[in-house]
């Protein structure tokens, strides 16, 4: 998949922040951490559920549910070796901490946290629901 539509979803995404009913319309706190988010060359791409699972827990999504979309965010190569394999429930908590330290790598990656929401587990569902959210902000592009 082409880095350039991350780029610039996580573009849109930035624009839109203060919209009435735009995604952080039921989030008003993250506002600020938005507001503040810097766009950086990120250059790697991850798999907010793993690819190779560390726990056996994890259940497996099958290539086509992995590699889609919805389950894929740009971010720093240095933040994508701490990630390694862990579960979406670590990884989430590491946007958790970005979000309160002002440090979000990816706004699509901050957007699966809302998706995912604390205590829950990332599923296909929810990967296909922030997917469908991710490419209207991208069609919307085509009707400018």
């Amino acid at each position: 998949m082409e880095r350039y539509w991350f780029w610039r979803l996580d573009y849109e995404l930035w624009e839109h922040r203060n919209d009435e009913s735009g995604w952080l319309k039921d989030y008003p706190a993250l506002k600020d951490a938005v507001s503040r988010y810097v766009f950086r060359v990120n250059r790697s791409i991850e798999h907010l559920h793993p690819q190779t699972p560390t726990d056996s827990k994890s259940d497996a999504w099958g290539e086509d549910n992995l590699h889609r979309f919805g389950n894929l965010a740009m971010i720093s190569a240095a933040f994508n070796s701490t990630q390694s394999n862990e579960s979406a429930g670590v990884k989430m908590e590491r946007i958790h901490h970005q979000v309160e330290t002002s440090q979000l790598q990816s706004l699509k990656m901050l957007h699966m946290w809302i998706t995912y929401k604390e205590g829950e587990t990332w599923t296909v569902d929810k990967a296909d629901s922030h997917e469908q959210v991710m490419y209207s902000y991208l069609q919307k592009l085509n009707n400018q």
